[in-house]
């Protein structure tokens, strides 16, 4: 695993994961595939999908990314300089 060079993309990604709004659906966590960003992220542990229980999808919650504890702190960090 390599340190990510915090772009204000990679910022934006994180600040998105963070907030648990960044959703996927029945289609699936494909979209780790399609973008280098959210792939990247992925790879380093910054970023995980996390997945609902079927209670939980069956209320209309939707399964999503999240920021994990090491992309907590790597933003931490890096939202202090930039």
């Amino acid at each position: 695993m390599t340190a990510l060079e915090p772009t204000p993309e990679r910022i934006a990604y994180a600040r998105k994961a963070q907030s648990r709004t960044w959703t996927f659906g029945p289609e699936g966590a494909g979209e780790i595939l399609a973008d280098d960003v959210l792939g990247g992220m992925v790879v380093n542990g910054l970023i995980a999908p996390h997945f609902v229980t079927p209670t939980q999808q069956i209320a209309g919650q939707d399964d999503y990314y999240r920021l994990t504890e090491a992309g907590e702190k790597w933003l931490a960090e890096n939202e202090e300089t930039s």
